[in-house]
């Protein structure tokens, strides 16, 4: 076999067709020829599934397999001329497929002392295109596909670890997209995300823990809106705000249950003023909650009824006849309070408070 140089390299010769088959192969490697647009909308997908800083990883870890790939696969094809024929016959591989052209601006590496330098230019990449589609402009780059695959690619031609940097992009207002490479540990803390990028994580314990948090602060958040508030030794009121489902009944009834046997309250108030609306469903959780109450002793007051609430209930037919009710907070306070043997009065001389 003749010694061959990367820019005589044709498509034929990088790529073995075979239509009767269907099958497309880089020596023993299989191929397929998959749209941009495609592409484009998986991307989408995976970044509004999993998010930017996860999507960004998983692209950078995939084209990183499948340059350590294309550079083996390539390595053992061709006897090259010389080394460096090999080193850049990736980027000629990726433009002869379509993702668009690579220009080698700076290429210094010595094995001897370990060192490793490329600049490249990416000229009409398909995936920067892709993003500005679906996402418009970013304030980061965007060729993670490409940076991933070029760090694999020169990490196995090296025989060290690669870490590829894309330092300017279109998707960010560059007139191009450039790329530095560099051993591993020549990179100081300006490459840290893309050198975190390329450890592996394990998806669905990252799922299942921000699945687990999502549910702790929604527990914290119904905590938060069923608040039973001591206004006054052995008197509860717990204001209830927003739609009351089955979940929140239960979170309703356990957290008042427990607030009467630590305050030892005598009368509860519970204030449906911020209910936004009043069905068969909510009444049936709300008289579950009563009932409970005086099953431990304590008097339930039901107060903040608006009219159009009390609309609702006649016209559903709901008996609230053995439930207390006052159409204000005020009201219901001055009765609990009679109850537990305190009456409010007026100070004798006493000025109307003024704010302002």
């Amino acid at each position: 076999m003749m010694p061959i140089r990367v820019q005589d390299l044709r498509l034929q010769d990088l790529l073995q067709f075979r239509p009767a088959e269907g099958i497309i192969s880089l020596a023993t490697e299989r191929m397929a020829m998959v749209s941009a647009t495609a592409w484009g909308m998986l991307r989408r997908e995976i970044i509004n599934t999993l998010g930017m800083e996860l999507a960004r990883g998983l692209f950078r870890r995939y084209g990183y397999i499948a340059g350590r790939s294309e550079a083996e696969q390539l390595k053992n094809m061709f006897e090259w001329e010389t080394e460096g024929e090999w080193a850049i016959a990736g980027a000629v591989l990726h433009r002869h497929e379509g993702w668009g052209n690579t220009i080698i601006e700076r290429f210094e590496f010595d094995r001897h002392r370990k060192t490793f330098l490329i600049v490249q230019r990416w000229e009409n990449h398909f995936e920067v295109e892709e993003h500005l589609k679906h996402f418009g402009p970013s304030d980061e780059p965007v060729c993670w596909l490409k940076a991933g695959y070029t760090s694999g690619y020169a990490t196995v031609f090296f025989g060290r670890e690669v870490l590829c940097v894309e330092t300017s992009c279109r998707a960010q207002g560059d007139a191009a997209c450039r790329a530095t490479l560099k051993a591993m540990e020549e990179w100081g803390p300006e490459a840290s995300r893309e050198r975190q990028d390329l450890q592996p994580v394990a998806l669905g314990k990252e799922l299942e823990e921000l699945s687990a948090l999502l549910r702790q602060q929604q527990q914290l958040i119904r905590l938060l809106s069923t608040p039973a508030i001591q206004v006054w030794p052995g008197i509860l009121a717990m204001p209830l705000i927003g739609e009351i489902d089955s979940a929140r009944a239960r979170q309703i009834t356990e957290q008042l249950l427990q607030a009467i046997v630590h305050h030892q309250a005598d009368v509860v108030i519970l204030d449906v003023t911020g209910v936004p609306f009043m069905n068969q469903q909510v009444a049936d959780y709300l008289l579950r909650t009563i009932r409970a109450a005086e099953l431990l002793g304590s008097r339930c007051f039901l107060v903040g009824i608006r009219p159009a609430t009390a609309k609702a209930i006649v016209q559903l037919g709901i008996d609230f006849s053995s439930i207390v009710t006052y159409p204000t907070l005020q009201e219901g306070l001055q009765q609990a309070l009679s109850l537990v043997g305190y009456r409010i009065v007026p100070v004798e001389g006493a000025s109307p408070l003024r704010v302002g």
